[in-house]
């Protein structure tokens, strides 16, 4: 099985009080980079692939859950990222071991995995059209990020 080329530490999150677990697909080492950082400061585990055709492979034969997905779609050669988005929607009930993700607390039904696309020059009915939730314009400051994840945070509890 293929390994995440970057893992960041096993903590807990500070918002829900379990672990969250993101998949990052980026291409350019600095974006992946900058995403771990990111996603460091609120304590969520990052996996980092460097192509689509790495994350499917792993994520074909891994039981490890997703609760948001960040592709980055610019420079990803091979399978684009909008690509990946359309392959995970409509594949990941089917993978090995897959279940559904932990609920957060309070929470009375069991939220699914997310689809955040960043790119340079994000195109909303591209995202819709694939099948990503949300669509975040590059460069991502720290603080446009912090607001994303509490929002998301936010509302994955308030649905659920």
């Amino acid at each position: 099985m293929a390994s995440p080329s970057q893992q960041s530490p096993r903590p807990s999150c500070m918002a829900t009080g379990h672990v969250l677990r993101f998949l990052v697909v980026s291409a350019c080492e600095r974006s992946a980079a900058t995403l771990v950082n990111y996603c460091a400061a609120f304590e969520i585990v990052t996996d980092v692939f460097a192509s689509a055709e790495a994350a499917i492979e792993t994520l074909q034969r891994s039981t490890t859950h997703y609760e948001l997905l960040v592709i980055d779609t610019d420079g990803m050669g091979g399978i684009g990222g909008y690509a990946l988005c359309s392959w995970f929607r409509d594949n990941v009930h089917a993978l090995p071991g897959w279940q559904p993700p932990h609920a957060l607390p309070h929470a009375t039904a069991t939220p699914r995995s997310e689809i955040v696309v960043l790119s340079a020059a994000p195109d909303p009915e591209a995202c819709a059209a694939f099948g990503a939730d949300r669509c975040l314009s590059k460069p991502l400051s720290p603080q446009c990020f912090a607001r994303a994840v509490r929002g998301w945070l936010a509302g994955r509890q308030q649905s659920h």
